[in-house]
C-alpha cells in the first residue's frame, strides 16, 4: 500500500487524482511537493501532516506551494469570471501569516501571483522533479480540480487530502445523500463521533532542510508585501476590492470563533441562528483558515443544532460535489427533473450591472447585495432569499440565446455562480455551490405547482431589518462609519449579540 506508513487517521483521507488506487512514489526526484489549494492553515492540516510525514519517509525534503492564478478555466470564464483582488488579498494574508509557521515545520511555503511578467508553470515545474505531489481535495471544483490535473499529467505521483470534512468524502456512499439533511446526518453520524472523539495526530516536522527558493517566489514578510502584490498588472478583477478589516489567515478565524463562543455563540446557537444580521465563519472554513473538526467538537460539547448543521449541510454538499466533478456549474445534471421547468418568459431583466451594485428595484435584495459587495459577507438566512430572487432575472445573461427551459435554467444558474463568487469570500467552495443550488431545487422537495418552494426576500423583514440595515452594518464593519442615529441603538444590539457562524 503506498501510503502505509501514514497513521489511519491520514490515510483515509487520501484518494489518486486518476485512477482507483493510490500511486506510490517515485524512487527518483528532489522533494516531496505540497500544493496549497484549499486548507490555508499550518495547524490541523491533514494535507501537510501527510506531506511532512512522507518526505521524511522518503528522506527528502518538503517544498509547500501555493499559487493564486490571474484568470480561470472555460467552466468559470465563460460566465464572465476572473480572479478578484478581494479573494487573492484574502489568501495572501492567510500567506503571509503562513510563511514563518511553515519555515519553523522545517519546510518553506513558495508563493507564486500570477501576473504580467510571472506567469511561470511553477507547480508544473516543481511536480515534475517531484517523488510525491499531495494537493489539497478539489471536490470536482474549478479551479482546483484543473490545477490537480495539470500536476498529475507532469507524470508525478499525485495524492489529493480531503481537508474540508470531519468524515472524510472518499469513505462515505452515495446513498448518505438520500434522505436530505436528516437521511445525511444519519448516515454519517458513527463514523463523526468516532473522528471528533479520536486524539489529534501531534505536528510533524520536516527531517531535510529546503533548497533555496526560486527567482519567482514571493516574500510576503514585508509589511505592504500584500499590497504591492496586488498592484501588479494583472488579468484580475480589481473592481472587487480588498475588505480591509475582515482579514485572511488563521488567526483572524480563530479569533472570530472565539470570540463567538466566549459570548454564548453556542449556547444560543438554536435560538439565534436565523439572526439574519449574522457575522458568519463560512469565509474562513470554506478556505481552510480554521480546522472544521475543531469547530464540530467546540460544538458537540454544547449545541447538537450547531453540528448537525455545521456538519451536515456542508459535507453533503463536498460529498455531492466530490461524486459529480463540475456538475454544479451544469444546471442540466445539479437540478432534479421536477425542477427543470420553473422557468418562464419574464418582463425585461435588470443588466448584470445593474444588479451588481443593487439597483434591481426590490428594496431588501438590493440592500443584500450592497451589503455583499461591501462586506464579502452575507449571513446564510438572507442569502437563501437572496439567492431564490435571482433566477427570476435569468435574461440578464441569455445574451441573446434562443429562451428555452434548459437554457433559462442555465443562465439563471450562471447568473447566481457570478453574482456570488465575484463578491462573496466563502464563494468558490462546495457548501456555497451546494446554496445555490438550492435555490434551484437542488436536494428540496416541491413547493406548490411541482416548483422549488418560494421565499420571498420580504421574508428578511420579518426579523426586524428594514432596507438599508444590511447595508448599514456592512459599512460599520467596512470602515468603521457609524450607523444613522434613529438606527443606534438597534445596530449595536446587532453587533454585539451572539452570532451564528454557519452562514
Amino acid at each position: 500500500m503506498a501510503a502505509q506508513f501514514l497513521p489511519a487517521s491520514l490515510q483515509e483521507r487520501l484518494r489518486p487524482q486518476h485512477g482507483a488506487t493510490l500511486p506510490a512514489p517515485r524512487d527518483a526526484g528532489a522533494h516531496v511537493l505540497y500544493c496549497m489549494r484549499t486548507a490555508y492553515r499550518s495547524a490541523a492540516n491533514p494535507s501537510l501532516e501527510t506531506a511532512l510525514r512522507a518526505a521524511n519517509e522518503l528522506r527528502v525534503p518538503l517544498l509547500c506551494l501555493a499559487v493564486l492564478e490571474d484568470s480561470f478555466p472555460a467552466g468559470l470564464s465563460r460566465i464572465g469570471m476572473r480572479p478578484t483582488d478581494r479573494a487573492t488579498a484574502f489568501r495572501l494574508e492567510a500567506l503571509r501569516e503562513l510563511q514563518p509557521e511553515i519555515a519553523a515545520r522545517g519546510s518553506v511555503l513558495l508563493v507564486h501571483v500570477e501576473r504580467d511578467g510571472s506567469r511561470q508553470a511553477a507547480a508544473q515545474s516543481l511536480a515534475a522533479r517531484a517523488r510525491l505531489v499531495i494537493v489539497d481535495e478539489h471536490f470536482g471544483v474549478e479551479p482546483h480540480m484543473s490545477f490537480a490535473d495539470k500536476v498529475r499529467r507532469t507524470g508525478a505521483p499525485t495524492w489529493l487530502c480531503d481537508c474540508a470534512c470531519t468524515v472524510p468524502s472518499r469513505t462515505l456512499p452515495a446513498q448518505a445523500l438520500v434522505g436530505g439533511n436528516a437521511g445525511f446526518l444519519r448516515a454519517t453520524r458513527d463514523a463523526r463521533r468516532a473522528r471528533l472523539a479520536a486524539t489529534p495526530l501531534a505536528p510533524a516536522r520536516a527531517s531535510a532542510a529546503p533548497p533555496p527558493p526560486p527567482t519567482w517566489h514571493l516574500d510576503l514578510s514585508g509589511e505592504a508585501a500584500v499590497d504591492e502584490v496586488l498592484a501588479a498588472p494583472s488579468r484580475r478583477d480589481t473592481s472587487v476590492g480588498r475588505v480591509a478589516r475582515t482579514r485572511g489567515g488563521p488567526r483572524a478565524a480563530v479569533a472570530r470563533w472565539e470570540a463567538w463562543v466566549a459570548n454564548d455563540g453556542l449556547a444560543g446557537y438554536a435560538k439565534r441562528r436565523n439572526d439574519p444580521l449574522d457575522v458568519c465563519m463560512s469565509a474562513y472554513v470554506n478556505c481552510g483558515m480554521i480546522d472544521p473538526l475543531r469547530m464540530a467538537r467546540d460544538g458537540a460539547r454544547v449545541s447538537e443544532k450547531f453540528v448537525s448543521e455545521f456538519c451536515g449541510f456542508r459535507e453533503s454538499a463536498h460529498l455531492w460535489c466530490l461524486r459529480n466533478p463540475g456538475a454544479y456549474l451544469d444546471a442540466s445534471r445539479a437540478v432534479p427533473a421536477w425542477a427543470r421547468n420553473q422557468l418562464r418568459a419574464t418582463d425585461p431583466a435588470p443588466d448584470v450591472e445593474a444588479l451588481a451594485r443593487g439597483a434591481s428595484g426590490d428594496a431588501y435584495w438590493d440592500d443584500c447585495q450592497k451589503c455583499l459587495v461591501l462586506s464579502g459577507e452575507l449571513h446564510n438566512n438572507v442569502r437563501m432569499a437572496w439567492g431564490k430572487a435571482i433566477p427570476a432575472w435569468h435574461g440578464a445573461v441569455l445574451n441573446g440565446q434562443e429562451a428555452t427551459p434548459a437554457t433559462r435554467l442555465q443562465a439563471a444558474l450562471d447568473l447566481l455562480v457570478r453574482l456570488n463568487d465575484t463578491y462573496a469570500l466563502d464563494g468558490g467552495a462546495p457548501p456555497s455551490y451546494g446554496g445555490l443550488l438550492w435555490c434551484l431545487g437542488w436536494r428540496d422537495r416541491p413547493g406548490a405547482g411541482g416548483c422549488p418552494k418560494l421565499r420571498p426576500t420580504s421574508v428578511i423583514g420579518r426579523r426586524g431589518v428594514k432596507p438599508g440595515d444590511l447595508e448599514r452594518l456592512a459599512r460599520v464593519r467596512v470602515d468603521g462609519s457609524e450607523p444613522a442615529k434613529k438606527r443606534q441603538r438597534t445596530m449595536e444590539s446587532f453587533l454585539s449579540s451572539p452570532k451564528s457562524v454557519v452562514g
